[in-house]
C-alpha cells in the first residue's frame, strides 16, 4: 500500500468500530469529529494566506490546500465559472479505495461534511454547497462556490502563484493522517467515553494489521505531539 491509503484507510478502520457499536449515535460523533478535523485544515489554510497577504477568498482556497488531490489521481471539470464557480470531481481516490475495500458505507460519513466544513474554516461566510457525492452513488461530487465567479484575476492569480504557495502550503501524508486520528480519537473518546476510546483503539489495530505497527505508532505519537491548530 502506498503512504496516502493510510487517510482514508485509517478513517474508515476506526469508523466502522465506532458505527458498528454505536449507530446512529457513532454517526453524530463521527460528523461533529470530521467537522472539527476540516474546520481545522480550512483555518491553517486562511492564516497562510493572510500571513502571505491573501483574503479569504477563492485565490486563497484555490493556493492553500494543504494537498494536491490530483496527484492522487482526483479528476475535476470546472462546468461554470460565473456568476458563480461550479465545480464536478469525476473521479476520486479517497471513493475508489474504499470501494475496493467495501467501505463506502463508512466512507461516505466523510465526504458528507468534510467539503463544508474546510470552507467553514477559511471564510464562514462563503455560500457553498454540496451537490453530489460519489461515495453516495452519485455520478459525481458537484461543489457550487457562490459567492466566489472565477473570474480572470483570479485565475491569474493562481497560475502564477501556485508553485510558491504549494511549497508554503503543503503538508506530507503522515501530518494529515495523525491530524484525521487526532480529530476522530479526542471527539469519540469525549462524547462516548470509555467505550468509544476502546472502539478507537480497536480501528487502530486493524490500521496495524494493514499497515504494520509502526505505522500506527508513528501516527499516535505525531498526533500527540502536534499542534494542528497552528498554520
Amino acid at each position: 500500500m502506498k503512504p496516502q491509503d493510510q487517510h482514508p484507510l485509517l478513517f474508515t478502520d476506526i469508523v466502522k468500530e465506532v458505527v458498528d457499536q454505536f449507530g446512529e449515535k457513532g454517526k453524530e460523533v463521527i460528523a461533529e469529529a470530521v467537522q472539527l478535523y476540516g474546520r481545522r485544515r480550512g483555518k491553517r489554510m486562511a492564516d497562510k494566506g493572510r500571513m502571505n497577504g491573501y483574503d479569504n477568498d477563492l485565490a486563497c482556497y484555490l493556493l492553500f490546500g494543504e494537498f494536491d488531490v490530483t496527484e492522487v489521481g482526483n479528476k475535476l471539470k470546472i462546468v461554470r465559472k460565473k456568476p458563480y464557480l461550479e465545480v464536478h470531481m469525476t473521479a476520486c481516490f479517497w471513493h475508489s479505495l474504499w470501494k475496493e475495500h467495501d467501505l463506502l458505507d463508512y466512507g461516505k460519513l466523510y465526504c458528507k461534511d468534510i467539503d463544508t466544513a474546510i470552507l467553514k474554516g477559511l471564510n464562514s461566510a462563503a455560500g457553498f454547497e454540496v451537490n453530489g457525492n460519489l461515495t453516495a452513488g452519485d455520478s459525481v461530487c458537484r461543489f457550487s462556490y457562490f459567492d466566489w465567479p472565477l473570474t480572470l484575476g483570479v485565475l491569474m492569480k493562481y497560475l502564477f502563484n501556485k508553485k510558491k504557495m504549494a511549497a508554503v502550503a503543503r503538508k506530507p501524508w503522515d501530518y494529515h493522517t495523525a491530524d484525521l486520528y487526532q480529530a476522530l480519537s479526542h471527539v469519540i473518546g469525549e462524547r462516548l467515553g470509555d467505550k468509544g476510546a476502546k472502539a478507537v483503539e480497536r480501528g487502530m489495530d486493524r490500521f496495524a494489521d494493514r499497515f504494520g505497527k509502526e505505522s500506527k505508532d508513528a501516527i499516535v505519537q505525531m498526533a500527540g505531539t502536534t499542534d494542528f491548530d497552528l498554520p
